[in-house]
Parts: C-alpha cells; sequence; structure tokens
C-alpha cells in the first residue's frame, strides 16, 4: 500500500465517532429548534405553512449528517475489504499543481536529491517507479517530481502526492507536474524548473531507480560534492572517445583516493538515468527543447547537453551503478514505444537532432573535438588511480 492503512483507519474511525455524536447532538438540537419554533410561532399567530418549512429545514440539514455518516462508514468497508482507498477526481487534482506554491503542504524536510521522471501511459509500472525512488529515502530526503504527460491518469499521480505527505518517513514526497503531450525534453525542463533538490537524478519511464540506492545516492552526491566544477553525472552508458582506441565498454576504469568512490571523466554520456547539478543545468539552458518536434523524444540532446557543459566550465563523468533488473519486462504496449514511435525516434528524429548538433559544433557525431578528449584523459590520470585494465588504448595511461 502506498499509505499506512492503520492510520487512515484510525482517521476514519475517529472522524465517525465525531458525526455518531454530531448525529446525537443534532437530532436533540432538531427537537429543542421544533419544538421552540413550534410555540414561538403560535404565539406570534404565524401560519401553519411557516412552522413546517422551519420542521423541513431542521430534518434536511440533519440528513445531511447522516449522508456523510453514511458516506464515511463506505469508505471504512472498502478500506476494511480491500485496502482500497478512497478514490481521488481529476477536479481534486487541479490543487496539486498549484501545491508547489505553498511549501507548508511539503514535507518539511528540503530534498537533497530530486528524480525527475517524464511519464506517460504505463500504468502497470507505475507502483515499480515510485517505490524505485522511495527506497532511496532511507538514505537521504529525496523527492520524485513527474511531469504527467497523459492526462487521463492525472487522478492516480495526485492521489500519490497526497499519500506521500501522509507516509511514515518525512524524507519522501511526490510531486506531480500535470501537461499535456511536451514529451522528453519540455517535460523534463519543466520538471527540474520545479524541483527542490541540490542535484537531479533524470529517469525514465520504462526504468526504475538504480538498485541498492543506500549505497550509489551517497556516492553520487560525494562526487557532486568533492568536485564543485562537476555538471553531470552520467549513470547508463560512458563515452571517453571515439573509435577502437578507446575502450568504452568496461564501467570501473578509475577511483578517486580521496574518496574512494569509483568514478572517471568522460567526453560525452547518455540518457537515462543521468544525474546533473540542478544549478548547472539551469546554467547552461536545461536540454535544448529546439532539437526536437513536440511530443518527439529527445535523443542527440544528451551528448549536446555534455558538450554546452564543458564549453560553460562545468565537467561531465560518469559511475556505475546496478541497473540490472530494472527495466519493464512486462511486454505491455506503450505510448512511448510503439514501432511507429521507435521509427519516429530513431529514424527520423535523430538525423533532425543530430544535423542541428552537426551545424552547432562543426564536427560529425562520430567525430567529437579531440581537445575535449584529451582534456578527459589528462583529468582521469591526473586525478584519478586505474583500478583496472587503461582505457586509453593508443595514448595510454601515463602523462
Amino acid at each position: 500500500m502506498w499509505v499506512e492503512r492503520e492510520r487512515i483507519k484510525s482517521d476514519l474511525e475517529k472522524a465517525h465517532q465525531g458525526l455518531m455524536q454530531l448525529e446525537h447532538y443534532t437530532k436533540q438540537k432538531d427537537e429543542r429548534m421544533v419544538y421552540r419554533l413550534t410555540h414561538a410561532y403560535a404565539g406570534n399567530g404565524s401560519s401553519t405553512k411557516t412552522q413546517e418549512q422551519a420542521l423541513q429545514d431542521a430534518q434536511a440539514a440533519t440528513r445531511d449528517v447522516y449522508a456523510i455518516k453514511d458516506h464515511i462508514e463506505y469508505e471504512m468497508l472498502r478500506l476494511a475489504m480491500d485496502g482500497v482507498i478512497p478514490p481521488v477526481s481529476a477536479g481534486a487534482a487541479v490543487p496539486c499543481v498549484q501545491r508547489r506554491l505553498n511549501p507548508r503542504l511539503y514535507n518539511r524536510v528540503t530534498p537533497v536529491v530530486s528524480f525527475l521522471l517524464q511519464y506517460y501511459k504505463r500504468p502497470w509500472f507505475i507502483p515499480a517507479l515510485v517505490q524505485g525512488v522511495q527506497q532511496c529515502a532511507a538514505a537521504m530526503p529525496v523527492e520524485l517530481v513527474v511531469n504527467v504527460d497523459s492526462p487521463g491518469e492525472h487522478a492516480v499521480w495526485a492521489g500519490l502526492a497526497m499519500n506521500a505527505t501522509y507516509t511514515a518517513s518525512a524524507n519522501f514526497s511526490v510531486v506531480p507536474v500535470f501537461s499535456a503531450n511536451v514529451h522528453e525534453a519540455r517535460g523534463y525542463n519543466r520538471a527540474a524548473a520545479l524541483a527542490r533538490g541540490r542535484y537531479i537524478v533524470i529517469l525514465q519511464d520504462d526504468e526504475m531507480a538504480p538498485g541498492d540506492c543506500t549505497a550509489w545516492l551517497p556516492n553520487l552526491v560525494t562526487i557532486f560534492e568533492r568536485w564543485p566544477a562537476m555538471g553531470v553525472v552520467g549513470l547508463r552508458n560512458p563515452v571517453i572517445g571515439p573509435g577502437p582506441d578507446f575502450d568504452n565498454g568496461a564501467r570501473r576504469f578509475f577511483t578517486d583516493p580521496s574518496t574512494g568512490v569509483a568514478m572517471h571523466w568522460v567526453y560525452v554520456t547518455d540518457f537515462a538515468p543521468l544525474a546533473a547539478r540542478r544549478s548547472a543545468l539551469r546554467a547552461v539552458g536545461g536540454i535544448d527543447e529546439g532539437m526536437m518536434e513536440p511530443g518527439q523524444c529527445a535523443i542527440i540532446t544528451d551528448w549536446e547537453l555534455c558538450k554546452r557543459m564543458w564549453t560553460a566550465g562545468y565537467q561531465v563523468s560518469y559511475m556505475n551503478v546496478n541497473r540490472d533488473g530494472r527495466q519493464d519486462r512486462s511486454g505491455n504496449p506503450s505510448g512511448t514505444h510503439t514501432p511507429e514511435s521507435e521509427d519516429k525516434c530513431w529514424g527520423a528524429q535523430m538525423r533532425r537532432s543530430q544535423f542541428t548538433a552537426n551545424q552547432r559544433w562543426g564536427e560529425g557525431h562520430w567525430e567529437p573535438a579531440m581537445q575535449w578528449v584529451d582534456h578527459v584523459r589528462r583529468l582521469n590520470l591526473r586525478h584519478l588511480k586505474l583500478i583496472d585494465k587503461c582505457p586509453y588504448v593508443k595514448a595510454g595511461c601515463s602523462l
């Protein structure tokens, strides 16, 4: 369950007891009021019609109390039978957009890390997505900021946001952002603008957050705090250089001797998961929304973002995390990955984004600026300790 059932049950029982008392009080008051009104109207010569109207008003108020009591009894029965939480209507979801403006409605603990999720039509995977982030609250305060791109599921995420408010841990909250088909780049930028954490982790809606969060999340924060210029930390696929002269297949080449964290600088890295310093992401303008058409995937924008980080004075690195078994293997069709959408993304959209990036940086997609590649190599050899085979096949691992 997303909430403490016992807590909800206790709250409902208290409300029920209060209404029982209110029912008894209202009934007594109605009888006294009718008695007084009847005698008062009789003394003033009032008509029988006026007396009947007063009686009807009093009885209507009593029926309202009974209706509320019956509704609470029904919800208590539902909770006892199958654990279903009272539903949240779409209309009730609207104030969730405004909750961001009222910090008192959020957990008192400010999150250190904000997980950003662009969500579109994967209802069967919602529990796994939320649980994957919620487990990280055991390591430090976190929040899940979700750009809900499918309007039909607003009520579900509004309910999750409310439920997270009542969980035992104050280290976790769900912040839904409701929008219409903006998809990846715009969705992530919107979520990043609302995020409260110093660092963000971009997720995809077909993969849970990496496993063993209490191990890798503190290491991620350590990297950002150890290296103030670190703008991006890749958590998926790193690229230290192009072609056979660079070994991009292995994941643990170096370790930081001052912290013991296995990591290394890279030229570019892939979405997602991908972590970033929120201030750095905002400083370089976020993900470039102009590289794709509305509703299309953000392919190529991850590498383009890394290049902007380097040229703006920030750095890009990689840390290995456990992603095994975290993907959605249900086989269910989704709005994100269908044959036609994959063709648009990996076909037309990739060509369009690649052309834009090549025009901007004056280089082919597989021919990155070698001065940056050499700069990455020197950073690794100057500051880190080699723990595996040298990834620089041609240049070697000596300065």
